[in-house]
């Protein structure tokens, strides 16, 4: 491979957002003298960048927040040297900016091209050499890293890790950084996909009615549980899939290991006993009509008579005016309380990202240089950092990355 015998300053391994910002980080500070190499395994560089809020980028948020991270202590040190104000005034510049719900940004074009686009011109304006298709599978120290792939070799004074997780393999997301990582002593932690929509068992779909549910959705407030131990919730958009559960309420509650319940609230700003009181004033309403059209109006018709279904309630040949308190209550439970027994996120190849990675003990906050093996450095997914939905993981990769090339680039000229 061309430039296989120079020796460069900085090696990031990997291509995706995180590795093409430390890269452009660490050229910036190193200056046109400095040598900086991505290596990326894939044959183009951005790949899973090009996926991300369905091909339109949702690269940041104007309400990030570091406590909505998992490790908000390390993430708010990261952020007070690469803030995400000053991430995302640079990609303003560029003319990139439009700003939807909740905050979130994206890029003007609404394609995640543009995003790529940039980043590519960017390192390219600094220096930035990019081998693709360079999957390192092992990584020495001798006087420098010796970094090997099939049939060609590389050499770096410093070297960060931007391989990411193993969310979304089919992008290139294989988990080979980990190896890389514990082959000079760094500790993974469990592993575990993440932002994904949550299964229920096999045997139970059908009797939950998802067959007949997929692809409807509906607002509540859903609440994760492990047994009757509550472990997290979540307002916002669900999504009824075969499998199980998806939306965006669902993708930030996977964020949580070992829930086995998933319980949905569809009336989230009414108490149980107002509820009763509306439930009863309805069926009082539409007495003389159909059981199964009790819920017209409020949600959608397949919905209706699964609630029906969980209440135990036979929907046919019913009239609304012939419910009993005891059934409107039990309906009023199913409600604010609409079960579904959980197994576990959906697989890796469905995953946005990785819950889990490299310890964080064993790295700087102040310059994600490694605390077991110096000049080593490491940023976005493959540390174990995980945010919610709306932007928050692209700007971890974003600040992380940046923070990971400044300070590599240090380690090589200390003035820099």
């Amino acid at each position: 491979m061309e430039g296989e015998s120079t020796i460069y300053d900085v090696a990031i391994i990997g291509g995706g957002a995180s590795g093409m910002m430390a890269a452009i980080g660490a050229a910036s500070r190193l200056g046109p003298d400095g040598k900086v190499v991505v290596l990326e395994a894939g044959q183009r560089v951005g790949r899973k960048l090009l996926a991300t809020g369905n091909g339109r980028c949702n690269f940041s948020n104007r309400h990030i927040d570091a406590k909505a991270y998992n490790r908000p202590d390390f993430v708010s040190r990261v952020f007070r040297a690469c803030t995400p104000e000053d991430i995302v005034d640079r990609f303003e510049k560029s003319g990139l900016i439009v700003e939807e719900e909740n905050g979130r940004l994206y890029p003007l074009s609404g394609t995640a091209s543009s995003m790529l686009d940039i980043l590519r011109l960017l390192m390219e304006e600094k220096g930035v050499a990019v081998w693709n298709e360079f999957s390192v599978s092992s990584m020495e120290y001798d006087n420098g890293f010796h970094l090997s792939a099939p049939g060609c070799s590389a050499q770096a004074r410093a070297v960060i890790l931007a391989c990411g997780g193993k969310a979304a393999p089919q992008l290139g997301s294989d988990g080979s950084g980990f190896k890389l990582a514990e082959s000079l002593g760094h500790r993974v932690t469990d592993l575990a996909p993440g932002l994904a929509g949550l299964k229920c068992p096999s045997g139970k779909q059908r009797d939950l009615g998802l067959p007949a549910l997929n692809g409807l959705h509906l607002s509540c407030m859903a609440s994760l549980y492990h047994d009757k131990k509550f472990l997290a919730k979540e307002e916002g958009e669900v999504l009824f899939r075969e499998f199980g559960l998806s939306g965006i309420a669902v993708f930030d509650l996977s964020r949580h290991k070992g829930g086995n319940l998933l319980m949905l609230d569809l009336f989230p700003q009414i108490e149980q006993p107002e509820l009763i009181n509306e439930l009863k004033k309805r069926a009082e309403h539409l007495s003389g009509r159909s059981l199964q059209e009790y819920f017209t109006g409020a949600f959608h018709r397949i919905i209706g008579l699964q609630l029906m279904k969980a209440a135990n309630l036979d929907a046919e040949d019913r009239d609304c005016g012939s419910m009993t308190d005891t059934e409107l209550a039990t309906l009023a439970d199913v409600i604010k309380g609409w079960t579904f027994p959980i197994e576990g996120p959906v697989s890796w190849q469905n995953a946005q990202i990785t819950i889990g990675g490299l310890d964080l003990n064993e790295f700087d906050a102040l310059s994600l240089e490694s605390l077991v093996f110096p000049g080593l450095f490491a940023c976005g997914e493959i540390l174990d950092v995980d945010g919610p939905c709306g932007g928050y993981n692209l700007q971890w990769a974003w600040s992380s990355g940046l923070l990971a090339g400044w300070s590599a680039a240090k380690t090589i000229a200390p003035g820099s």
